[in-house]
């Protein structure tokens, strides 16, 4: 998905088979774009339900900010700190964010933010 709000007009995976990549191939020369079936699928899954396409708009500003701190290897009380929180709310914060995004650690949470965010 974010290929495609980066301004993709196509998209295969590396497990695409032979016959596929020739279908993707003569769309191409035909219409500019092609997506597979499986992402067809997730658009709209998310059209119906309304869910967005990158999870990260489901953080609000401040959790963005704490999210941000994390993943560059601050700690609870280095974030009260910058922020100027108590830390029962950064730690709120954290919970927040792991919640949203349904994910329990950090590795996932760069993860997120390498694949979704655009400053």
């Amino acid at each position: 998905m974010q290929y495609l709000n980066a301004g993709a007009s196509g998209y295969l995976n590396k497990e695409t088979s032979e016959e596929e990549m020739k279908n993707a191939i003569n769309s191409m020369m035909l219409s500019g774009k092609y997506l597979t079936q499986n992402v067809k699928d997730r658009i709209l899954d998310s059209y119906i339900t309304k869910k967005p396409t990158n999870p990260l708009d489901l953080l609000s500003n401040r959790e963005i900010e704490v999210a941000q701190l994390l993943i560059k290897g601050y700690g609870n009380l280095e974030i009260l700190e910058l922020l100027n929180i108590k830390k029962t709310t950064v730690s709120t914060f954290k919970n927040r964010i792991f919640e949203k995004l349904e994910i329990d650690n950090l590795a996932d949470l760069i993860r997120f933010f390498q694949l979704y965010y655009d400053e």
